[in-house]
């Protein structure tokens, strides 16, 4: 497939001694062939390292016609990369052997550190800080190396030599590594580095994605990981690193939820995946779900121009697998192109009269690769079109070879093109000659609709405005004189009234109300705010207040406010005589004719703040049909997270009735990010509800819960 190019921005290696090391030290290198010291020596001089290798053995006088050194310090001269392959006991003396031979780059291929035992942490510890100390890059412990193809360097002890291309991948595992290197020679991709980071002492995802973003033979980076360190500065690389090129990550560990224990709707609602899930959609990050999906979006990210659009034209030799395609790009959100009329005149032109010139372009059982070549040609160059899907079935007079040959050769215009030629064994020869000619191909339509949508996903990521909108300036004062009466309280539960004087101070509208103590100052407020009226019991012993009794609604007179603040202190005194009651909390009543909605904070530990929102009621409860966002957010993004969820169209207009404020909804999530970014003393927050009206200037929060750290 000829394509355009569409990435140039390159520039050099951060790492150059890492990357390009000149000379190579194997500390460990082995005469036997079973061990990883002699096939570490094996696979640099296999892929034909030019620069100069030092194998270190003391009991050895050369290895594979090399020359072998009994130390460094026998060597006598400056190194750039050593790897060590030596005992863990050994280790520590090698790493400062090399530091002293003037190493740059220290790769440990060695085990048994932090994965093992307390000892081993601790020397882990200790090579990470005489390195860091030294100015020099620590890929490992406990890795399986790494290599260059187009620098024709290979130090890991993975079993193949991969084909040369502009993919990189990085990994926790090693293993999976090895699994990676055999699947490239396989389907014959090509690879540019290949970086097994093991326990990360020292090069880790950050610092990885930083240099592979400014290497000038990598087009896209692919991740296998386990764990991310230090999230938010994570999150801070990997936005850069996307702007300039895919970064496709594989996150395992999904269903690990944490032991946190949530005592809000957000963070019950907020696992460790959903932080993970957030982080990577703020950044830009193409996330997979599976192991073949890295493969499947890498091939196309790696050969293909990003879409324009979200317009897809499907050439089909068959009926069924054309229908299986316009259901798939339907229900992914992508859609079907309309045609241009002088598309169809030029189709209908070189089609058989039985043939179909409409979206999906069925070019008949019979089509010879000349048929499918001027399909693609013309569609290529439809301005209605911005992605293509070329599906085969191979039938009896099927030349699968031929047309693959032949759309390999079709110059198509600055669109993805992606194949999917269903079958076996008559399509295995026409996938392998695709894929080495920059035409991926796919089982089936719907995965190949699938990349299509990270495609056209990640295109839209680049393409929106990233400039930076002006966040609330809340009146940080207040609220640090609030939080400080808890910290000295030792408190960490913030009552209503404390909850909703924060919020204020953020420039969140709330009910009127007061914190009273007695029946008479209940009455005395009740008629300064007006009825209806609603009361609530405070208390930090009771978090849900509803299950024991403690709201009052529609008090419609300073009668019923006097006898349901009586009653609502005793029975709670009764069940509850050990809860400690601050008093209780009168607000004015919403009026009927709102949308309940749940706005919400949660601090992960890795990550940082994240803000919640949904719709109240049973689509939290039951569905959990909700959307979190990194802190924090502008108005304009609060608004896109709130059109993510199932049930927006709920808040635009409901059989019949007007749609509400939803600019003063995205204005109070915006807001609550502001405070969580503001203020990491608080730990979970909860608006439920938060009453939308129609009518500007109405909507308020009109319950609020609010957790220290």
């Amino acid at each position: 497939m000829i394509v355009e190019d569409v990435r140039n921005e390159h520039i050099t290696d951060e790492l150059p001694a890492f990357f390009k090391p000149q000379t190579v030290a194997i500390i460990g290198a082995s005469q036997k062939p079973s061990k990883v010291g002699y096939k570490i020596l094996e696979n640099l001089i296999r892929a034909g390292y030019t620069g100069k290798i030092i194998p270190v053995n003391p009991s050895a006088d050369s290895i594979l016609g090399k020359k072998c050194y009994k130390s460094l310090l026998e060597f006598g001269d400056n190194i750039d990369q050593s790897v060590i392959v030596v005992p863990r006991a050994a280790v520590m003396d090698s790493v400062k052997e090399s530091i002293a031979s003037g190493a740059k780059a220290i790769t440990v291929i060695t085990a048994g550190f932090k994965e093992q035992d307390r000892e081993g942490a601790e020397l882990e510890k200790e090579l990470a800080k005489i390195c860091n100390e030294a100015g020099v890059s620590l890929l490992g412990p406990n890795c399986l190396g790494h290599l260059n193809t187009h620098f024709n360097m290979d130090l890991s002890f993975g079993k193949k030599w991969p084909p040369q291309g502009n993919i990189s991948f990085v990994s926790q595992s090693g293993a999976l590594c090895s699994a990676v290197l055999d699947r490239a020679v396989e389907r014959g991709f090509g690879l540019a580095k290949m970086i097994s980071i093991g326990n990360k002492a020292g090069l880790g995802e950050r610092e990885l994605l930083a240099a592979l973003a400014e290497d000038n033979e990598t087009n896209v980076i692919v991740c296998y990981l386990e764990s991310i360190d230090a999230g938010q500065e994570f999150v801070k690389i990997a936005e850069k690193t996307s702007e300039k090129k895919p970064v496709i990550i594989f996150k395992s560990g999904v269903t690990k939820s944490g032991s946190r224990a949530a005592s809000s709707h957000t963070g019950s609602l907020a696992g460790a995946d959903i932080a993970y899930d957030t982080a990577f959609k703020k950044c830009g990050i193409i996330r997979t779900q599976t192991y073949e999906q890295m493969f499947e979006y890498a091939t196309a990210f790696s050969s293909q121009p990003l879409p324009a659009g979200n317009r897809v034209a499907v050439i089909t030799n068959a009926g069924g697998p054309g229908i299986m395609a316009t259901d798939a790009i339907e229900l992914s959100g992508l859609k079907m192109a309309d045609l241009h009329p002088e598309t169809t005149e030029k189709l209908k032109a070189v089609l058989p009269g039985a043939a179909s010139v409409k979206n999906p372009v069925d070019v008949l059982g019979d089509a010879d690769p000349q048929r499918y070549a001027l399909a693609l040609q013309y569609l290529s160059a439809d301005s209605n079109v911005d992605a293509i899907i070329i599906l085969l079935t191979p039938q009896a007079v099927t030349d699968c070879l031929g047309t693959a040959e032949k759309l390999c050769g079709v110059k198509v215009n600055g669109k993805p093109v992606l194949a999917c030629f269903l079958g076996g064994e008559d399509v295995a020869q026409s996938r392998n000659y695709m894929l080495s000619h920059n035409l991926p191909d796919y089982r089936s339509p719907e995965k190949a609709v699938n990349v299509l949508k990270a495609m056209y996903d990640y295109a839209q990521w680049r393409n929106k405005d990233k400039r930076a909108q002006e966040l609330f300036k809340g009146e940080r004062e207040k609220v640090t004189e609030i939080i400080k009466r808890y910290r000295q309280a030792k408190e960490v539960q913030i009552n209503e009234a404390d909850a909703k004087s924060i919020l204020r101070a953020y420039g969140i509208k709330t009910p009127d109300g007061a914190l009273v103590t007695n029946s008479k100052e209940a009455i005395t407020i009740a008629e300064k705010i007006g009825f209806p009226l609603v009361m609530k019991i405070v208390s930090p012993d009771i978090i849900h207040k509803s299950d024991v009794g403690g709201v009052v609604l529609n008090l419609q007179d300073s009668q019923q406010v006097a006898a349901a603040f009586d009653s609502m202190t005793d029975n709670i005194k009764s069940k509850m005589p050990d809860a400690r009651i601050r008093g209780v909390y009168i607000e004015k009543m919403c009026p009927s004719g709102s949308r309940e909605t749940i706005i919400g904070m949660m601090r992960d530990p890795q990550f940082g703040p994240m803000v919640m929102f949904g719709l109240g009621g049973i689509f939290v409860e039951l569905l959990k049909d909700v959307k979190f966002a990194l802190a924090p957010v502008c108005e304009k993004e609060a608004l896109e997270m709130m059109k993510q969820i199932k049930t927006y169209p709920l808040l635009a207009s409901y059989r019949g009735q007007p749609g509400v404020d939803v600019e003063a909804i995205a204005r109070t999530i915006s807001r609550v990010s502001c405070l969580a970014n503001d203020f990491p003393e608080i730990k979970e927050l909860d608006i439920n509800p938060f009453m939308a009206f129609t009518d500007k200037g109405k909507s308020v929060a009109a319950d609020a819960r609010m957790t220290l750290i």
